[in-house]
């Protein structure tokens, strides 16, 4: 890949803050306190840390790769800066460092013009849920993620891959699409009970999209039945989303319950959205 040209002239173009070698080195550390302080401290320093975020990405763990890519996001300038950055983060070796490079852009849309065409490689990486996340963060740009693809994506053997693009295709005004994300209906329903709790998540944000009554039965029974917590708040709000007056009861007495629930994520959720609805 070479959009930018060749990287190391490009960080040659910019100087390095003489401050950003002790405070990248923090932010790549393991200790918790540090990485909090160099998070800010680099931030501040903006375009002259954007050399150093680079240049210590090879040898950074997993971990520290997602946090130079967090704060790299931030900082945002000089944009061939971030350009190399994420060049380096799409081909990294780690899924989880390519996946949180296509959340991360997700996050950024001002940015899109510098990152979707790199976030787009990741639409065909050999990992589903990096093919996932990169279909989420392309979903608002159909010159980067084009209807051809998102009809290839519905029919997708994998499902969260296919869940994914539905999810996508049912928020774009194309009657194709439309026609195609209703074919997969059945197999999402079907997929409820996917062993994977990431999967069965993708499946139900789908079926919160097609507002239609057929998806309220078998997400009340996800709503009832899911043994992890956060996958009953997922179907929750998909039932919010559906809005039919038994979809709204069931999503109601759910929040209700998770109001009271000793996981403070999940009583936080429910709380905003019961507050929506007051």
């Amino acid at each position: 890949m070479a959009l930018f040209g060749c990287a190391t002239l490009v960080t040659l173009q910019y100087p390095t803050h003489p401050q950003a070698i002790p405070a990248v080195q923090r932010l790549t550390s393991n200790d918790a306190l540090l990485v909090q302080e160099a998070r800010i401290e680099i931030v501040a320093l903006g375009a002259g840390a954007m050399p150093e975020l680079y240049r210590e990405m090879p040898q950074a763990s997993s971990a520290a790769k997602i946090r130079i890519i967090e704060v790299a996001t931030k900082i945002a300038l000089p944009a061939q800066m971030l350009g190399v950055i994420y060049e380096r983060a799409v081909q990294d070796s780690d899924s989880v460092v390519r996946q949180s490079a296509a959340f991360q852009a997700a996050r950024a849309p001002q940015l899109a013009e510098t990152l979707a065409p790199i976030i787009r490689t990741l639409l065909y990486d050999r990992v589903p849920d990096v093919q996932a996340a990169a279909l989420t963060a392309l979903a608002g740009y159909p010159q980067y993620l084009t209807s051809q693809e998102l009809l290839a994506f519905i029919s997708d053997k994998e499902v969260v891959v296919a869940a994914t693009a539905a999810s996508i295709a049912l928020k774009r005004d194309d009657p194709t699409l439309n026609v195609a994300a209703d074919l997969a209906l059945p197999r999402l329903i079907s997929q409820l009970q996917h062993p994977q709790p990431r999967t069965r998540s993708a499946v139900i944000s789908a079926l919160g999209q097609y507002g239609a009554a057929p998806t309220v039965p078998p997400l009340i029974t996800v709503l009832k039945k899911d043994k992890v917590a956060e996958i009953r708040m997922k179907a929750a709000i998909a039932l919010l989303r559906i809005n039919t007056p038994d979809a709204r009861l069931a999503a109601l007495e759910a929040l209700k319950e998770f109001s009271s629930s000793d996981n403070a994520a999940l009583k936080a959720v429910a709380d905003q959205y019961l507050r929506a609805k007051e």
